[in-house]
Formats: C-alpha cells, sequence, structure tokens
C-alpha cells in the first residue's frame, strides 16, 4: 500500500479505584479557565448522567466513579446503572480541571472526553474486551516495529492510551483520550501522536468523524487517524430479565460461580449461545482511514471503507509519520487471522460476564449491563 491509500491479546486493563470526593480536593489554577464559543450548528450533548441528587456534577462523576469501582469489586451498587456506555454531564470547566488534575490515569480507563464549548464531560467507563481485541492488535503491531529498530534510531516511539491531549484551533480547549495514539518524540523534545486509533461500539459514525477531525485539524503533527467502527446485532438485553423462579428453572441456568466461559457455544463470529439464550450478537465493523488533506488541512477519509472482518489490506510504513534513512524502514502489519481468533475469545468471555451479572440481577431484583 502507497503513502495515497490507507494507510496480544492481553485482558482489558482495569479501571483505577478508590474514588473519594474528599481526595479530589484542589482548587484548579485560574490561568487554565478559558471561556469558547461553541461551532456554529454544533448539536449539545444531552446530559444522560445517574446521581441526580449528589448536586454538583463535580459530586455526581465522583459518585459514578465510586459505583464504578463497587461494581468492579463485586459489592453491591446503590442504584442499577449501565456501564457499558459513555455517559455525559454539563460540568463547568473549573470542576473538569479539579477532576483532570486528581484521578489517576495508569490504567486507562475510566476515559474521558471534555468540551469546553458546550462544557460537556463524556466519560466511558469501562472497556469492551471486543473493543480491545482490536485496540490490543494494533499496539501489538506497533510494538513489534519499535523493538525491530535499532538502538540510535532518532525517533524515540511510544504507544500510550492514556493521557489527554488538548486540541487547538476551532477545536481549542477540547481534551480526549485516543484508544491508542502512536508518538514520536521531535527534536524540540515533545512526544506527538502522528497515528491515532478509535475503535466505536456504542459511538455513532458521526461521532466518529468528528474525532478525526479533531485529531487532524485540531492537533499538529496527526498523520493518521483509523476508524474501526463496530456493531452488536442484536444490541445486548439481559433475557432473563423480570423472570421468575419456575421460568428460569425451565433454562437450568447454573449458578453464577459455576458459569465458564468454554460453556457457550458459537458460529464463527455468530452470536454467542447458553442454554438457548443470546448473550452476545453477532459482530461486524467497518474501518477507515483518514488524513489531513494537503491543500485544505482538512480532514478526509482515503480509500474505501473496508470490511473489518475480511483481512482489509492495511499496513503503515514508518516513514509516512518521520523522515527516516531506507536502511530503517519498518512496516507495522496488522495480524487479522489473530484478530479473529482473539476477538472469539474475547465475545465467549463477554457472554459469560453478561451471563453471571444477569444471574446476579436476578438474585438481587436490579438490572445490571455489563459492557
Amino acid at each position: 500500500m502507497n503513502g495515497e491509500s490507507a494507510l496480544a491479546n492481553g485482558n482489558p486493563p482495569t479501571p483505577p479505584h478508590s474514588y473519594s470526593r474528599t481526595n479530589l480536593s484542589r482548587s484548579p489554577p485560574a490561568d487554565r479557565v478559558q471561556k469558547l464559543t461553541p461551532l456554529e450548528g454544533e448539536v449539545l450533548v444531552a446530559d444522560d448522567f445517574p446521581f441526580e441528587g449528589y448536586g454538583s456534577a463535580y459530586d455526581r462523576v465522583c459518585a459514578l466513579l465510586e459505583s464504578l469501582d463497587a461494581s468492579l469489586s463485586g459489592r453491591e451498587l446503590s442504584e442499577s446503572l449501565d456501564f457499558s456506555k459513555p455517559m455525559s454531564i454539563r460540568m463547568p470547566l473549573r470542576d473538569f480541571i479539579k477532576l483532570d488534575e486528581n484521578i489517576p490515569y495508569e490504567h486507562g480507563y475510566p476515559q474521558y472526553e471534555y468540551d469546553p464549548r458546550v462544557s460537556t464531560l463524556v466519560v466511558r467507563c469501562k472497556p469492551s474486551p471486543i473493543r480491545e481485541t482490536f485496540i490490543s492488535e494494533f499496539i501489538t503491531a506497533f510494538a513489534m516495529v519499535e523493538v525491530s529498530l535499532p538502538l540510535d534510531f532518532p525517533w524515540r516511539i511510544s504507544i500510550i492510551g492514556k493521557p489527554f491531549f488538548m486540541f487547538r484551533g476551532k477545536y481549542s480547549g477540547i481534551t480526549k483520550n485516543p484508544a491508542i495514539a502512536v508518538t514520536f518524540l521531535d527534536g524540540d523534545g515533545i512526544a506527538r501522536p502522528r497515528f491515532v486509533l478509535e475503535v466505536g461500539i456504542t459511538e455513532t459514525y458521526e461521532q466518529m468523524t468528528g474525532d478525526a477531525q479533531k485529531w487532524l485539524e485540531g492537533y499538529p503533527g496527526t498523520s493518521v487517524v483509523v476508524l474501526v467502527k463496530l456493531e452488536e446485532t442484536p444490541e445486548y438485553r439481559n433475557p432473563i430479565h423480570g423472570l421468575s423462579e419456575e421460568e428460569l428453572e425451565e433454562f437450568g441456568l447454573p449458578s453464577r460461580e459455576e458459569i465458564k466461559a468454554t460453556d457457550f457455544t458459537m458460529d464463527g463470529l455468530g452470536q454467542v449461545v447458553f442454554k438457548e439464550l443470546t448473550w452476545v450478537g453477532s459482530i461486524s465493523g467497518f474501518l477507515e482511514v483518514w488524513r489531513r488533506h494537503p491543500n485544505t488541512g482538512l480532514a478526509v477519509r482515503c480509500g474505501a471503507r473496508m470490511d473489518v472482518l475480511a483481512d482489509p489490506p492495511l499496513h503503515f510504513k514508518l516513514s509516512e509519520f518521520v523522515p527516516i534513512a531506507p536502511q530503517d524502514e519498518r512496516t507495522a502489519k496488522i495480524d487479522w487471522e489473530r484478530c479473529r481468533g482473539n476477538l472469539q475469545s474475547s465475545m465467549r468471555a463477554l457472554a459469560a460476564s453478561r451471563c453471571r451479572e444477569a444471574i446476579s440481577s436476578n438474585e438481587t431484583g436490579g438490572e445490571v449491563y455489563v459492557s
């Protein structure tokens, strides 16, 4: 693939623990607060955040993080929450800065995006095993390039997904986490992202193309953005929610502790089934490569949309990102066969997790969601 064409399976990261309103108390520096105007015609994000009775937006976010910690630890929640989907809330910039400065990001989750033009925070609480499968494959591809380079290679490469990046221009002030960013240490000693991957399941295609525009038009040096849009069909709904004990007995579900991923059956990447109930839908998706137009500077899609499960011809030459000597040329390639195998394992693991949580939900009389 030329420059004009489209450019280990580990466990998903565990979100950090111990979110306490008492630990998030430092006041933000005043000089970071600025007033910004929304773009013309931009749609405001709806406030769909839980914990309405907790007062300020800051306290509500802290309550969410405490509930996430309880969920991960197996403790009972004060209210039913869907951690699988992004949650948005209107929040003053000053509160977001305080949140940003006090929450650890060493595990990569939760992830945040903040738009000061509309004073809106979006929180992604938990990684989806399906989403993480694709992220892992891209990390592996670039990591193999990194370890093959000579020790005196002049560009230091880092593969990251944790820090915030703040955009410029018409996106000035917006901050977000990438799924992953491949950064190169420039001559001025600053590591700037040249390649960015965004993977979405619950996000709309319009939201994802908006991310591509932010990276390419609002962050200098970004050369390539890859969008992977995934879809689960049908969308998950707890199949035993609201069933009586007699109805549950008809399905013969074992106890929560006896559920094993190997008990679930699937056909290729189709639906994952256990006891004649569907726990994960079929996974499909597409991939697009976006670049900055050399004349207009605007983000544009390069080449055709590709089926992400059909071995898309995708690889990236190191020279696409930084000037290098011919002998240092390397190519990052995605192993799609390995990705499909890992995806099957992730789908079974997700199905088992959903089944366990559904059984717990019926025992406690609530509804639990697992992404």
